[in-house]
């Protein structure tokens, strides 16, 4: 080093102490704005959180998961077809349904089995089916025998079960044992209806729709759901015993009651109400760190910083989705369509998690109540003008000319297909008659009924000597 850059170097030393606080000036800087724009941000999603709970309040009051439940009816022990439920799926043998002597699912679950049973409900059982159905519900006679206290049971509440992560409700095991129910009475229905005990078979058939009935207003979408698929068994079940056997009016009065019970259910509504509650309380514990298995450090902050810009937008849509659940079901699908609530050009001012991650499961699962709440409300209207046309019938010698004639006698109103908002339809067939919906791509015609597409709600009734013929392989 030169004697000259030695005495340069006190004089560079300076400089670059200058450029150091410079740069860490501007690094300060910085970081204020940025801290500024995020608090600026905090406060305006605060702001925004707290006018989307003030509009569910307004809109909806007691919308909170623990005031839902506060909100519940209280079933009295004794009218209670929950517990009946999980009494009679732990008297199940195991495996359940049993196996057949090849180790395969025996009749009839067999899928070649119940696709006959959808497509050709007035042909009765063969020797084999029928032995099958009693091998297995001999099985099952001490289950049995609980599970007909059903039918006399339309009203049900299982308790509820949250776990420590945040107090979120967990998903009830329940839902398995009432499908094993529901197999256990459609058993039940198909072998009573082939031995003539026609009363009994509908009986039954209750028992089936009050299985889905015993989850009652659980604040959860996917127990609804699940009473969704049960309305669905329940009507199939009463198609086929009426196309078999004929009941007493007593028991087609009783059997129709309780599908107009069913049939004023806003399922729909439920399950949106529980849903809301449910995001919210999800992105609270997911803000708080609540949740266990979201990570710590800088990936729980970043989730909590993304959560927390969320929060509002999900608490403004799920609340559309419940208003729009308010409404008559006939016009519940249309308004979906035309507020579209989940369109790209819709979601554009969301923030990228709530866009990527909420939304897509949010639309999953309004769409899931929404149709189902509109197919199987179709189904219920068609199964009780069905039955109200089955009584018509045993009282006058002839089917109805139109569903007009049964009121009042025998409908209070003509019931609204819900996917056009008009009257049902009724059709004559050569061997008798069906009710049907035009369904939800409004092609529905009748005769999409009788090929047996389940996608098209319907019901068929049989004139009396084209019931119950010998199975035809």
């Amino acid at each position: 080093m030169s004697a000259s850059d030695i005495l340069e170097a006190p004089a560079r030393l300076p400089r670059r102490r200058r450029r150091m606080r410079i740069v860490l000036g501007i690094l300060l800087a910085c970081a204020v704005l940025a801290t500024a724009y995020i608090l600026i941000l905090l406060h305006l999603a605060d702001k925004d959180l707290r006018d989307a709970i003030a509009e569910a309040d307004r809109l909806d009051p007691g919308w909170r998961l623990e005031e839902l439940e506060a909100k519940r009816a209280n079933i009295p022990e004794q009218q209670n077809s929950a517990p009946v439920v999980l009494n009679a799926a732990r008297l199940l043998p195991k495996p359940w349904p049993p196996l057949g002597a090849d180790g395969t699912a025996a009749f009839p679950v067999q899928e070649q089995s119940l696709r006959r049973l959808v497509l050709a409900p007035a042909e009765e059982l063969d020797a084999q089916q029928t032995q099958d159905l009693r091998t297995a519900l001999t099985k099952a006679q001490s289950a049995l025998t609980e599970a007909h206290k059903l039918s006399d049971l339309p009203t049900g509440r299982y308790p509820l079960h949250q776990t420590p992560d945040g107090g979120i409700l967990s998903i009830p095991g329940n839902i398995g044992l009432m499908r094993e129910m529901v197999t256990l009475l459609s058993f039940d229905t198909l072998l009573r209806a082939q031995e003539t005990d026609a009363d009994g078979a509908l009986a039954s058939c209750r028992g089936i729709l009050n299985v889905g009935r015993s989850v009652g207003d659980e604040p959860m979408f996917l127990p609804q759901i699940v009473r969704m698929e049960i309305r669905s068994a329940a009507c199939g079940k009463i198609e086929w015993v009426l196309a078999q056997v004929q009941p007493s009016e007593a028991a087609l009065a009783a059997a129709q009651h309780l599908l107009e019970q069913e049939e004023v259910e806003p399922l729909f509504l439920i399950g949106a109400r529980s849903l809301r509650a449910g995001w919210h309380q999800v992105l609270a514990a997911l803000r708080d760190g609540d949740l266990q298995g979201i990570g710590s450090g800088l990936k729980s902050s970043l989730m909590s910083s993304a959560t927390f810009s969320s929060r509002p937008a999900m608490l403004y849509l799920n609340t559309r989705i419940v208003e729009i659940a308010k409404l008559p079901v006939e016009q519940q699908l249309q308004r979906l369509k035309v507020d579209g609530l989940f369109r790209k050009d819709r979601l554009t001012d969301y923030p990228v998690m709530a866009r990527v991650y909420f939304v897509p499961r949010i639309e999953k699962v309004t769409t899931d109540l929404a149709t189902g709440q509109a197919r199987t409300q179709a189904q219920l209207r068609c199964a009780i003008a069905a039955v109200a046309s089955e009584r018509y019938r045993r009282a006058h010698g002839s089917w109805p000319s139109s569903l007009a004639a049964l009121v009042p006698d025998y409908l209070v109103k003509v019931p609204v297909d819900p996917f056009d908002g008009q009257p049902l339809r009724l059709r004559r067939l050569e061997k008798g008659i069906v009710i049907y919906s035009v369904g939800a791509d409004g092609q529905g015609n009748g005769d999409i009924i009788v090929a047996g597409k389940p996608d098209h709600p319907g019901f068929r009734l049989w004139d009396e000597q084209h019931r119950r013929q010998p199975p035809k392989r």
